[in-house]
């Protein structure tokens, strides 16, 4: 008897735990409803160390739910998942860096184009473009060199331009995708600049649109 009642009570955890598994497993099904969430939750954790699965399938519900998108990281604090379309996010990872995500087309597959910004003491990125087993293309973005950002002709005098490059080598390249066009957009940093000059330097410095081409990030005609 006692061995039938032992059977029984495991037949029904069995049961209970079948249940448990099939309604889990629709839930991620439900949140994963786009492919931009499932490549986000599946991105190994050597490229997204700060979030775990956990964090990152809260973060796309609260999301898709128009919630604020916040978990906690691995450090104890706060992320938050500020911008997603079908093909591209942005991550606030902690409050000095930023984790952007775009998927970009290719002929024969998708591409993963991965942004890795620090804020502070000035904003700073770096991209690493990944084929959809996440190794690292043989291509790779480099960045553009400060002069690629002036306005030609110069606006100024070339005794105040040759300040003004002085006041640009302390400053760094920032980053981003367009959530419109998956553009990639750079822009020049100019927070450690010298207070004086950053109005002339705001005149000086214009953004530069990169277009995806299926194969690279090519300068776009008109960048302004």
């Amino acid at each position: 008897m006692k061995f039938y009642l032992d059977l029984c009570t495991f037949a029904i955890m069995i049961r209970k735990l079948t249940v448990t598994c099939c309604f889990t497993f629709c839930l991620i099904a439900k949140i994963l409803a786009s492919p931009i969430d499932s490549v986000f939750v599946h991105v190994p954790s050597d490229i997204l160390s700060v979030l775990d699965m956990d964090a990152r399938l809260d973060m796309i519900d609260l999301y898709n739910y128009n919630m604020k998108a916040e978990a906690y990281n691995i450090y104890g604090g706060k992320s938050e998942m500020t911008q997603k379309t079908d093909s591209m996010f942005s991550i606030s990872l902690t409050e000095s860096s930023r984790w952007d995500l775009a998927l970009l087309p290719q002929s024969a597959d998708t591409i993963f184009a991965v942004i890795y910004t620090i804020l502070s003491p000035a904003e700073s990125s770096r991209i690493v473009l990944y084929d959809a087993d996440w190794q690292p293309l043989a291509y790779q973005f480099q960045l553009p060199e400060i002069e690629k950002f002036f306005r030609e002709p110069y606006p100024f005098s070339p005794e105040r331009m040759e300040i003004l490059k002085q006041d640009l080598k302390m400053c760094s390249v920032s980053l981003s995708f367009s959530p419109q066009t998956r553009a990639l957009i750079a822009k020049v940093s100019t927070t450690n600049a010298p207070e004086d000059d950053l109005a002339d330097l705001k005149h000086l410095l214009f953004p530069l649109r990169y277009a995806w081409t299926g194969d690279t990030f090519q300068l776009s005609p008109s960048s302004e």
